[in-house]
């Protein structure tokens, strides 16, 4: 066994564990950081407290594009200035599905229509 392990690890010259950091910014540049969620931008006020309502830990991928999509729109009708739409981006690690491989690693786009009037 420890003959196996020694081997597997002479094969493995370099690897690399990505995981997200989450950081926003004010208008002066000031860091925002937080291990569950980050909201800036012109509507960051509306978007941070419906994102709080929504939010909790161990949302499955589409539970969670549903709570960005629901706390994105909310925010967005609530701010003319912000625009009519949003795009959520889901970066999903492929070793989470069955059979998958932790190199494999997509990105999902999800666009997002507010009201246009």
């Amino acid at each position: 066994r420890r003959e196996q392990q020694e081997a597997a690890s002479k094969q493995i010259i370099y690897k690399t564990i990505q995981r997200p950091y989450l950081c926003g910014t004010d208008c002066l540049g000031a860091q925002s950081t937080s291990r569950s969620f980050v909201c800036s931008g012109v509507a960051s006020r509306s978007l941070h407290g419906t994102a709080e309502a929504l939010w909790r830990p161990g949302l499955e991928a589409e539970e969670l594009v549903e709570v960005c999509g629901r706390a994105f729109v909310s925010a967005l009708e609530r701010d003319c200035l912000s625009g009519y739409g949003a795009v959520v981006y889901l970066i999903h690690g492929g070793k989470e599905e069955e059979g998958g491989n932790e190199d494999d690693v997509r990105i999902i786009e999800y666009v997002l229509a507010c009201r246009n009037d």
